[in-house]
């Protein structure tokens, strides 16, 4: 259930090895688990041996940031999604130039956080992603007319206040300031970390498309 993981190959945000990253999974009862590293691939390798040791199914995607600001994830359905999320981060990491829409990728999940462009424009392989604290307010949103196109959105970055703090002094080195001066809206929030699935389900109850889309 949780689509956005995070490795220290995150660099200068991740704080979890991705040995570690998987065996707190495996604490959790998690059995599926996705690898989001931001703008980095370096992780992959010992992440799916780490899942296969743990008998959790491992997912590879980029989460894709444009000056420290999140665009997109994208997610690789087969090892032809994962050639074009390699392509397309070789590409960005050539030209520094990344629209606020994922290409039109033939095997890849992508996933926004701020709409593009219109919900009802959304191709069938892009999704919103919905934190489990904005549960509530779908209630008084549009969205809630679509979730056939919502996913529920549960980063992973740190274990727990001590890696949050760890967190934010990699964010004051990335911005180049004093923690006092680090701009929070690019650092990640106090509950990204785990949930426990049924956790994540309870949440999400009231729409059940969303779990199934997640799943």
């Amino acid at each position: 259930m949780h689509l956005n993981a995070h490795s220290y190959f995150s660099l200068r945000y991740g704080t979890l090895s991705p040995k570690q990253l998987v065996r707190e999974a495996q604490r959790r009862g998690v059995t599926v688990l996705a690898l989001t590293d931001i703008n980095n691939t370096s992780a992959a390798f010992p992440f799916v041996q780490a899942c296969r040791k743990a008998e959790i199914r491992p997912v590879l995607g980029i989460e894709f940031r444009h000056e420290g600001r999140f665009r997109y994830l994208g997610i690789a359905r087969n090892r032809e999604g994962w050639r074009e999320l390699c392509l397309h981060l070789s590409q960005y990491l050539e030209t520094g130039e990344m629209e606020y829409r994922a290409p039109s990728w033939d095997n890849v999940w992508a996933i926004y956080r701020k709409l593009p462009v219109p919900v009802e424009q959304l191709a069938d392989y892009e999704f919103v992603g919905i934190r489990p604290g904005e549960v509530n307010a779908l209630y008084s949103s549009h969205l809630k007319h679509h979730t056939d196109r919502l996913v529920s959105f549960a980063p992973v970055t740190f274990l727990d206040d001590e890696g949050r703090k760890v967190h934010l002094l990699l964010q004051a080195i990335e911005q180049n300031t004093v923690l006092g001066k680090v701009d929070r809206k690019r650092c990640a929030a106090r509950d990204k970390t785990f949930l426990s699935p049924g956790l994540i389900r309870e949440t999400f109850s009231a729409y059940p498309a969303i779990i199934a889309n997640t799943e």
